[in-house]
C-alpha cells in the first residue's frame, strides 16, 4: 500500500538531506567486501546497497519506513566501515542514524530496539574532584565491579578520578531515540558541572564518541574548558612501565568502529584495490589508533596486522547496541573477529572497549585470549 503524503512528509524531508549519498549507494556494490553483518549472514538485505535502495524508495514516496524496512536499518552496526571503504566516503552512518531517528520517533522501531532503549540505567551520582571517570560502557553492560579495574588502571598511570557510572546516551542515540539520548547526555553534563571537574576521562571508545560527537549534535555542552580524554590516551602519554608477563605474545589489536566515527581517518586508496594487502597506517592513520598500539607495544606484545583494522575495523557486535537488539548477529560478528585474529597467528586480542571485550569473552574461544586494556594497566600498579 502506498503511503499518504501526510504520513511520510517528515521522513522524506529528513532523508532529502542525504539524497546524494543514498542515490550513490543504492546501485553500488563496491563496499561489499567491507560489510560486517552482510559478510556474516550472506543476506543481500544486510548490505549497504540494499539499505540505501530501501531508503531511496521511502525518499521518493514509494514505500513506508516500517516493518521489514525499519528492521533492516537495525540489523546492522552504524556501518562506518562501508563509509570508510567507499571511494567517495559517503556518510553512510549519517543517513542511517537519520533514518533510525525517524523510525523510532514514528513508533516503527522493532520491539527489541525499544526494549534496549528503555532499559533503566544506574542512578546518577555526583562525583567530586578535578577529574571524573565517566563509566558509560560500564553502565551499559551493568558490570559495576569493572569500575575498580578502571580506577586501578588510572592509579597505575598516576591519575586519580571520581567515578560516575551512568549511561552516556550513546546507545540510545545510535538506535534513534534522541529524546532519551538527550536526557542521558544532560544528566552527564549536570554531574560534571556539579563535580567541578576540569577533566572527563571516558572509559571506552563508545563513551568517547558520545561525549565528543553525540553531545554536540544534541546541543548538550559540558562546562567550558572541560578536557575530554580516555584511559587509552592517558596510557599512551605516560612513561609508566606496563605489566609485561605477556611479552612476546602475538596480539591482534581490535580497534572499535567508533574510532572511525570519531576521527573519519580514511584508509589510503591503495587499500581499496582488488587483492590489496596492508599493514599499519594505510588502513587509517590517527593518533588514537597509534595510542592503543603504543600501549600494546610497551607491554612487549608482538602485534599482528590485517587490512581489517583502524578505520576498516570490523565490529565485535558491541556497536550501536547490536548485542542488545540482535544478540545472535552480534555473537557471530564477535566470533568472526576472533577467527580473523586466529588466522593471523595471534594468541591474544587486545581492546580498550569493555563492551568489545565482553563480546569476545562470551565466545569462549580457547585459541585467542582476550585482554581488556585497563586490566593490563591495572596489573602494573
Amino acid at each position: 500500500m502506498m503511503p499518504t503524503p501526510n504520513e511520510t512528509s517528515d521522513v522524506r524531508t529528513t532523508l532529502e538531506r542525504y539524497r546524494d549519498p543514498i542515490a550513490g549507494c543504492r546501485f553500488c556494490t563496491m563496499c561489499k567486501p567491507a560489510g560486517d553483518v552482510a559478510n556474516l549472514t550472506q543476506i543481500e538485505g544486510h548490505t549497504t546497497r540494499s539499505r540505501a535502495m530501501l531508503l531511496w524508495r521511502v525518499l521518493v514516496g514509494a514505500s513506508r519506513l516500517e516493518g521489514r524496512v525499519a528492521e533492516l536499518l537495525y540489523q546492522s552496526t552504524l556501518d562506518g566501515i562501508s563509509e570508510a571503504w567507499c571511494i567517495e566516503h559517503y556518510r553512510v552512518s549519517d543517513y542511517l542514524l537519520a533514518a533510525r531517528a525517524q523510525a523510532y520517533a514514528r513508533g516503527q522501531a522493532p520491539p527489541a530496539v525499544r526494549a534496549a532503549v528503555e532499559r533503566p540505567g544506574p542512578p546518577a551520582k555526583v562525583a567530586e574532584g578535578d577529574t571524573v571517570l565517566l563509566a558509560g560502557d560500564v553502565a551499559e553492560c551493568g558490570q559495576a565491579d569493572r569500575v575498580e579495574t578502571l580506577l586501578r588502571a588510572l592509579a597505575a598511570l598516576n591519575h586519580d578520578a571520581a567515578p560516575a557510572v551512568m549511561l552516556s546516551g550513546a546507545v540510545a542515540y545510535a538506535l534513534g531515540a534522541h529524546e532519551q539520548a538527550t536526557e542521558q547526555a544532560h544528566a552527564v553534563a549536570d554531574v560534571v558541572r556539579a563535580s567541578g571537574a576540569t577533566t572527563v576521562v571516558c572509559d571506552g571508545p563508545q563513551t568517547l564518541w558520545a561525549v565528543t560527537r553525540v553531545f554536540p549534535t544534541l546541543g548538550v555542552d559540558l562546562p567550558p574548558d572541560t578536557r575530554v580524554t580516555s584511559v587509552t590516551e592517558l596510557a599512551a602519554t605516560t612513561s609508566e612501565a606496563l605489566e609485561r608477563s605477556h611479552g612476546g605474545v602475538g596480539a591482534f589489536v581490535h580497534d572499535s568502529p567508533y574510532g572511525y566515527l570519531i576521527t573519519r581517518a580514511s584508509p589510503e586508496r591503495s587499500v581499496l584495490l582488488p587483492g590489496a594487502r596492508t599493514t599499519g597506517v594505510r588502513s587509517g592513520d590517527d593518533p588514537s589508533y597509534r595510542a592503543l598500539r603504543r600501549v600494546v607495544e610497551r607491554a612487549d606484545m608482538v602485534q599482528m596486522e590485517s587490512i581489517w583494522t583502524r578505520s576498516l575495523a570490523r565490529s565485535s557486535g558491541a556497536d550501536a547496541g547490536l548485542w542488545l537488539t540482535y544478540p545472535v548477529l552480534a555473537r557471530g560478528l564477535a566470533q568472526a573477529r576472533l577467527d580473523t585474529a586466529a588466522s593471523l597467528g595471534a594468541e591474544a586480542i587486545v581492546t580498550d572497549s569493555l563492551l568489545d571485550a565482553i563480546q569476545f569473552a562470551a565466545c569462549d574461544d580457547a585459541r585467542v585470549a582476550v585482554h581488556w586494556l585497563p586490566e593490563l594497566l591495572a596489573r602494573s600498579g
